[in-house]
């Protein structure tokens, strides 16, 4: 766990700080939990934001205090009175999740914007999301935040401008601009830019030519990645292309695998493929499982096939 923590903690170390920040950091160094949360507990209440961070994440992920969401809110709070970009990113965050606190997404907005304005590209793109989703959307404000978070090195950020580009939402229609942002992204291991570019293949649009081979290679390298949808998606690619056993039984396996994580469409798909024996041995109480799971998760298609099942 301590490992784990010292990701966490040690990014401000390196910074000056008042003795108290550094006398603690040195008895987290040395193990002794107690002298660093009690040094930096006094630190942070006589107003140093190193060691009021410090300790909002020491109660965030539990290390040498018990987990507590709320205590870890109120000191990221305090650390982002007094400056500091990634606090005030963090309390952005609690408050718009409804960690420690009920959910205020307009007391989020103010944290994220003060960390933007310091550069912070993470809250850059957290404002583009706020506005990409609020009704009605404001595309021309997504675009603005999302430019920011891409200037900061923000990799979504990259990929979420390129569609916008692409669609010529809130920003003039360009498709050799959006495909280069998508590929940059993917490039980089972005999976969001990877399943989009996968998905551009396999639909054939914004004059990318149809290519199922494409497709599979993109949603492919976002699904070694650990992305649910990515494998649903090459799932159903190589469903779609299967020319024989082999390829039905890889079809299968990637779509269990996005099933298991919790995709709906994996989950359906799965459940096709089991009821009618195709690259899985046919098992229909099984299908009806994976059925049942599909249609909790809001898949329309599942619904039905249980209907379809319980009539027989």
């Amino acid at each position: 766990m301590r490992r784990a923590a010292l990701t966490l903690l040690a990014l401000l170390a390196a910074a000056p700080a008042r003795g108290d920040f550094m006398t603690g950091w040195e008895a987290y160094e040395r193990g002794d939990m107690a002298t660093a949360i009690a040094e930096w507990t006094r630190a942070a209440k006589a107003g140093d934001a190193k060691s009021a961070y410090n300790l909002a994440q020491s109660h965030a992920r539990g290390v040498g205090v018990p987990r507590d969401e709320s205590k870890a809110l109120a000191w990221y709070e305090r650390a982002a009175e007094g400056g500091l970009a990634s606090a005030q990113y963090n309390a952005g965050i609690y408050h718009l999740e409804g960690r420690g606190t009920r959910p205020d997404p307009d007391k989020a907005t103010v944290h994220f914007e003060k960390a933007a304005a310091q550069g912070h590209a993470g809250a850059a793109f957290a404002l583009a999301r706020r506005w990409s989703e609020s009704d009605p959307p404001r595309d021309d404000l997504t675009v603005a935040w999302l430019r920011r978070a891409v200037e900061g090195g923000h990799g979504e950020a990259g990929c979420m401008l390129g569609q916008y580009v692409l669609a010529g939402r809130g920003i003039r229609q360009d498709f050799a601009e959006g495909l280069r942002l998508l590929e940059d992204g993917a490039t980089a291991g972005e999976t969001y830019c990877q399943g989009a570019l996968g998905y551009l293949h396999q639909e054939g649009a914004a004059g990318v030519p149809r290519d199922l081979a494409k497709a599979a290679r993109w949603f492919r390298a976002a699904a070694d990645r650990g992305n649910p949808k990515a494998m649903a998606a090459l799932g159903d690619v190589l469903l779609r292309s299967a020319s024989g056993v082999d390829g039905l039984r890889e079809a299968a396996e990637w779509l269990r695998k996005a099933a298991e994580a919790g995709d709906a469409a994996g989950a359906y798909l799965f459940a096709v493929m089991r009821e009618r024996g195709e690259g899985v041995g046919r098992d229909v109480a099984d299908a009806r499982r994976w059925y049942r799971r599909a249609a909790d998760a809001g898949d329309r298609r599942a619904v039905e096939a249980l209907d379809r099942l319980a009539g027989k």
